[in-house]
């Protein structure tokens, strides 16, 4: 048997008058919505080699390699790779004797292209790249361009362009 004193009967009779409200099955929910953007990454890097290199008269210089390119685009559409010189002939000049010497380009082992003041496409894709990707850039000087010229220096500038889509 349990006694009760004021104070608990006074509580207990209290609680047993408690009527909760009715109860209801309306669910209420509400969303969260979350973006995130990725940026975009369209990014070349270029590292030389030694490009300071001897050219016999009347002897090829071929597949001499000159730069490595990385290149990253993330452009869903994909990207274009383009070369193009400083010079308006696609030339190597001497400023000294204002001569020239002829030569080509290779990108990543494809065929020779001679480059202008223009961009000239030496790779496109219609997809993103997966990271960071590697490229070379070799030079080839015919071995006649070479005969007849001064023993002085010869040089171009090339500039690497990359795009998104």
């Amino acid at each position: 048997m349990i006694k009760l004193n004021k104070m608990n009967l006074i509580y207990t009779l209290s609680v047993a008058g408690f009527v909760p409200a009715p109860f209801t099955n309306a669910d209420t929910s509400s969303d969260i919505v979350i973006t995130g953007t990725i940026s975009e990454v369209i990014s070349v890097a270029v590292t030389t080699s030694d490009n300071n290199f001897i050219i016999t008269p009347g002897v090829i210089v071929e597949d001499q390699n000159i730069a490595n390119i990385a290149i990253n685009s993330n452009d869903p559409d994909g990207y274009t790779v383009s070369l193009m010189t400083n010079s308006l002939q696609g030339k190597l000049y001497n400023v000294e004797k204002d001569e020239f010497l002829n030569y080509t380009v290779s990108y990543n082992g494809n065929s020779n292209v001679s480059l202008s003041n223009t961009p000239t496409v030496v790779e496109s894709s219609i997809t993103q790249t997966s990271g960071l990707i590697l490229r070379s850039l070799t030079l080839t000087i015919p071995a006649e361009s070479s005969v007849g010229r001064s023993a002085e220096s010869y040089t171009d500038t090339v500039t690497v362009n990359l795009t998104g889509k």
